[in-house]
């Protein structure tokens, strides 16, 4: 093996197995700030509540991941959406028609 600018070879054979760099993490010189006033409210996110007898707001959500697509649908549902749930826009597209 070429000598790399005064760095020695080192064979394969001489790194012992198991070996392993631990992560070193930056501590921060100031401690994080906290919040001196509330919120901001968010007038704009009317969730439905659920009433007997109406029908549920509907939603159709496209997502490719099937995870993200679950997961969307479920949250959805559990603030009475009634959600169709497709995996692309051709099928979006066929669904809204």
């Amino acid at each position: 093996m070429p000598n790399i600018t005064g760095v020695p070879p080192v064979s394969p054979s001489s790194v012992p197995s198991g070996t392993g760099v631990p992560p070193v993490f930056p501590t921060p010189s100031t401690p994080p700030a906290t919040r001196t006033t509330p919120p901001p409210s968010t007038p704009h996110l009317n969730f439905p509540t659920s009433t007997a007898g109406a029908t549920a707001p509907a939603v159709l959500l496209a997502e490719d991941n099937t995870s993200v697509r679950e997961f969307l649908a479920e949250a959805l549902h559990a603030l009475g959406y009634s959600v169709t749930a497709v995996a692309d826009g051709q099928a979006a597209l066929a669904a809204a028609r």
